[in-house]
């Protein structure tokens, strides 16, 4: 498992922990938070020694603002898995009182918004695998990666790895040319807009806390406007602009998702905020 992945999951406990540890018994964890947590607190040695004295010191910080929120009610905390996210439910700590629910998406130094695979780029637009337009898009995207992999493979017999590849190589033909596929695919599917936006942000009110090393940052991804059209461009980095036509605009840039090359392609995005009006605030660390 990857190493930024330990350090999310690490956070998330912390951060149950200590609401725990600080309003004792006006605190119920569900099964699955539970389940998470005896999970997560082995990844504790998994850390740097850094990390954690970071998050040992700023943990506190971010628990204290979330109980505020919740005064002296109950709470139960419920840690969502993975597969919520896939759905368009990008929480990882539900917390519900009698009177109010509150979403939050924990990000240690990472201000990514998704981190999509290109190659089910149908799918984030509502369409099935049947579709015909799923059907055009996936050969394309099959023929771009495969062409790739045995162009590169009959100069070097015995490559594995992307890295052994010359990235000018790379970027002209494989992430160029998925990045025009699947920007073209936006386009002609310009009406999708609203779906497309829900995929991307998630489609249930949430707070996203973004623990960075100076400060952690609050952001209210709440009553977001609709977008009634999307469109896409390439920039000159080679990342794909979509603008949702409503103040929102993401960049989308490319990149390996696995160290090994193969023939069907281990490709993801790294999406992030251009453009967006929405409630911040900063703290400071310790």
């Amino acid at each position: 498992m990857p190493v930024s992945n330990d350090n999310g999951r690490v956070l998330e406990y912390m951060i149950v922990n200590q609401i725990e540890n600080t309003i004792k018994n006006r605190c119920k964890l569900t099964n699955n938070t539970i389940n998470q947590n005896t999970r997560d607190i082995e990844k504790l040695p998994l850390i740097s020694k850094e990390l954690l004295s970071h998050y040992e010191k700023n943990v506190p910080k971010i628990s204290d603002w979330i109980i505020k929120n919740f005064n002296d009610e109950l709470i139960e905390i419920d840690r969502l898995s993975d597969s919520f996210g896939m759905k368009g439910d990008v929480t990882d700590i539900r917390i519900k009182s009698g009177t109010k629910t509150l979403n939050i998406s924990c990000k240690n130094n990472n201000t990514s918004v998704k981190h999509q695979r290109p190659g089910t780029t149908p799918e984030h637009f509502g369409l099935q695998n049947n579709d015909n337009l799923s059907k055009i898009f996936k050969v394309r995207y099959s023929e771009i990666n495969s062409n790739f992999y045995l162009e590169s493979k009959s100069k070097n017999l015995n490559l594995k790895y992307y890295n052994e590849i010359e990235e000018e190589n790379k970027t002209n033909y494989l992430y160029n040319p998925i990045c025009n596929l699947v920007s073209e695919f936006i386009n002609n599917n310009s009406s999708k807009g609203e779906i497309y936006q829900k995929f991307l942000l998630g489609h249930t009110d949430y707070t996203q806390i973004i623990l960075n090393k100076k400060n952690f940052e609050i952001k209210e991804f709440s009553n977001l406007p609709k977008s009634n059209q999307v469109s896409s461009s390439i920039n000159k980095y080679g990342h794909i602009i979509v603008d949702f036509h409503n103040s929102i605009i993401l960049s989308m840039r490319l990149h390996n998702a696995s160290s090994k090359i193969t023939e069907k392609g281990s490709l993801k995005f790294d999406t992030k905020i251009e453009k967006m009006n929405i409630p911040i605030t900063f703290y400071d660390c310790v």
